[in-house]
């Protein structure tokens, strides 16, 4: 590792002993593997946090692991304005010692796409009150065994299916979906329990009854709320779920981050503004809603709207409002902070198998290359890069069949690359040597900040016995 360009992924955290814990980990294609691995490279405790501070600790961190600063090719880190700070410094120390700035590809797209998803919540849960529901639910069946057994009676007596409420965490955004759900499965069972069954006075008058006992009151209102939540959680769940693995996924990103914000605009934005909008073209689409009856709010929640119109409930306009503005909320903040122009996350789609026969790719990939210094300047290497690409192309034995494993699963990206890079041409040499540089570097670039926040986790007993 000490010779190959690696990313860097650092990211901070408070110890139960509140001491702030700075993780570094670093991503690089290991020679012996023939692969991307994650080394962890040390953790340090601060009292501090400053940008200033936390470059120091990695100065020292590289320096004993004898990994040279100058072979970064990519900081991953959270967006906060300390981290900036951060990639400045390294940048300018880089830069002094005869390397190239860091590969940019803005904070860790994880963060952005769950904070869209709480841009919409936060847009109309101050009159919704649907996570102040879901916490008080939890919370008021959690600490009472003698609740909770109450309710598990009134699910037996309704034949309901005895599921237990399950626990809100406000910063793991995709746990809204499963715990809307939950309560929606446990709606007949709740409405029983709270407002058609007596409790003594102590139950009745606690602050936190009050509360759920209004928000069930809402009826149908609620349960759309509800219903509508999941809908959307589920549209951005395939996305958190995909990036939350350890494995190579640069190379999909762009078109995944594309996916959620052109999905999302679809349920809303009026037909003729989306027709043909792809990639970077998505982030100035107007926001002009179509009306309400014409907008996809989930098959669901729209059982649950018929409803309301057939009981002609005055409120149903407004909720339809408020859906709306949820989704614009949503949308807006990801058309602000997607990076759908950046260059390095386009042009890297092209190291996807199935695009291998694509014209475009001719281009991209040699942009990519250019997008990268660090590997060589050298108009030379740039031309051997994209006449390689050409010979990768027009090599029929390397068919799609390598991208996929013998039960049609996918085989990861870098061991279909590491595979390309073992044929040889007619004197013994590797055909791609060239190409291969740009694809090793490319693959170690972090597509988000999973590996590093498992790693706390991972290196708690680090605090605990120290």
């Amino acid at each position: 590792m000490k010779n190959s360009w690696y990313t860097l992924l650092v990211d901070e955290t408070t110890t139960d002993q509140n001491v702030k814990q700075f993780d570094m980990h670093a991503r690089c294609w290991s020679r012996a593997e023939d692969r991307v691995v994650r080394k962890y490279v040390a953790s340090s405790f601060l009292g501090h946090a400053r940008a200033g501070d936390l470059k120091t600790s990695i100065m020292e961190a590289l320096s004993k692991d004898c990994l040279p600063l100058v072979k970064t090719l990519h900081l991953g880190c959270d967006g906060l304005n300390v981290n900036k700070s951060l990639k400045n410094q390294l940048n300018e120390s880089i830069v002094q010692l005869g390397g190239k700035p860091l590969i940019d590809i803005g904070s860790c797209n994880l963060h952005v796409v769950r904070n869209g998803f709480h841009a919409g919540i936060s847009s109309v849960d101050q009159s919704w009150g649907v996570e102040d529901l879901m916490s008080d639910l939890f919370t008021f069946f959690k600490k009472y065994s003698s609740r909770a057994e109450d309710f598990t009676v009134i699910q037996e007596a309704l034949n309901m299916e005895k599921k237990a409420l399950k626990r809100f965490v406000s910063n793991r955004w995709l746990s809204v979906g499963p715990v809307c759900e939950r309560i929606i499965e446990n709606w007949a069972g709740l409405t029983k329990y709270f407002l058609k069954t007596e409790h003594s006075a102590p139950i009745k008058e606690s602050s936190m009854y009050k509360r759920i006992a209004t928000s069930l009151q809402e009826g149908n209102i609620m349960l759309a709320r509800l219903h509508f939540i999941v809908s959307i959680a589920n549209l951005f769940k395939p996305f958190l779920t995909k990036f939350q693995s350890e494995s190579v996924s640069i190379h999909l990103l762009f078109e995944e981050l594309a996916q959620v914000l052109r999905l999302l605009l679809q349920r809303f934005v009026k037909v003729d503004a989306l027709k043909d909008k792809n990639g970077a073209q998505l982030l100035s689409v107007p926001l002009d809603s179509r009306p309400a009856q014409a907008c996809e709010f989930g098959a669901h929640t729209l059982a649950v709207l018929k409803s309301l119109k057939k009981d002609s409930n005055p409120r149903l306009a407004l909720l339809q409002k408020d859906m709306i503005q949820f989704l614009k909320s949503s949308s807006k903040y990801l058309q602000q902070r997607l990076p759908l122009k950046n260059e390095f996350l386009f042009n890297v789609q092209c190291l996807t198998p199935s695009k291998k026969g694509n014209a475009e790719t001719n281009q991209m990939i040699h942009v990519l290359a250019a997008s990268m210094p660090h590997l060589a300047s050298d108009l030379r290497f740039l031309d051997s890069v994209s006449t390689e690409w050409r010979l990768y192309q027009a090599n029929a034995d390397i068919s799609l069949d390598w991208a996929v494993t013998h039960d049609d699963g996918v085989v990861p990206v870098d061991k279909y690359w590491a595979r390309v890079s073992t044929l040889r041409d007619g004197l013994g040499n590797p055909k791609y040597a060239n190409l291969m540089v740009v694809v090793k570097a490319a693959l170690c670039v972090i597509h988000g900040q999973a590996d590093v926040e498992r790693g706390f986790s991972l290196n708690k007993h680090i605090v605990d016995e120290g």
